[in-house]
């Protein structure tokens, strides 16, 4: 495993330690946290975000093609990084997850509590999958969206889900601040592949549109 390779033992010990400060098991952190980490409510607010950049398209009458492209584009790439970050590193990694380990949980008084808990599914936490796909939904749409609001929206809705994920007890800080920058670096670089991809595309139907032939 490389995680000794990648995060030094001092490191390591300063992750674990945040994460004890940060992790609150009960109260209302817990519940709001909990709430995010819902597959249903996820996919609802991201199914809102996108109608809010459509509405906001629709509004001004700007044209539909670059937005509907770069949304189907960019929720592509997210799946993919998401895709890299679950089925090839955490397993090359090798981390982890904080909820699995018992005497870190016992320590906190929340042994039996996280045992019986649905949120510690997989046994590997780095990098943070979540963190992966959401950064890189934030990353790129700072590239491809011309409307910032809707940017900034994604980003918080992204660091909001990221510290979710070290408040229920699923993953230590390290694994959420390395997926969102592998998210982010991703994400640019997928968004400005996109954006060229999307002149050219557009650059090729005009060029259609005005031949003789069409």
């Amino acid at each position: 495993m490389l995680v000794s390779g990648i995060l030094p033992a001092i490191l390591d010990r300063w992750d674990r330690e945040l994460f004890v400060y940060l992790f609150q098991p009960f109260g209302l952190p817990y519940k709001l946290s909990e709430a995010l980490s819902a597959k249903w409510l996820l996919m609802v607010i991201m199914a809102g975000l996108f109608a809010v950049g459509f509405l906001q398209v629709l509004v001004r009458s700007g044209p539909k093609l670059p937005y509907l492209f770069s949304s189907v584009g960019t929720m592509a790439l997210a799946l993919g990084v998401y895709g890299v970050s679950n089925g090839i590193l955490k397993p090359l990694v090798g981390r982890v997850r904080p909820c699995h380990h018992q005497d870190l949980m016992q320590g906190l008084m929340v042994g039996e509590f996280f045992s019986l808990s649905s949120h510690c599914d997989s046994l590997w936490g780095m990098p943070s999958n979540h963190a992966c796909f959401f950064f890189t939904l934030a990353a790129a749409s700072f590239v491809l969206l011309k409307w910032r609001p809707l940017s900034f929206l994604w980003l918080v809705f992204a660091l909001l889900v990221g510290a979710s994920r070290v408040i229920i007890g699923v993953h230590y800080p390290g694994d959420v601040l390395m997926g969102a920058v592998m998210g982010v670096l991703c994400g640019a670089v997928g968004g400005f592949l996109l954006s060229w991809l999307l002149r050219w595309l557009l650059g090729w139907l005009g060029d259609s549109a005005a031949s003789p032939n069409s």
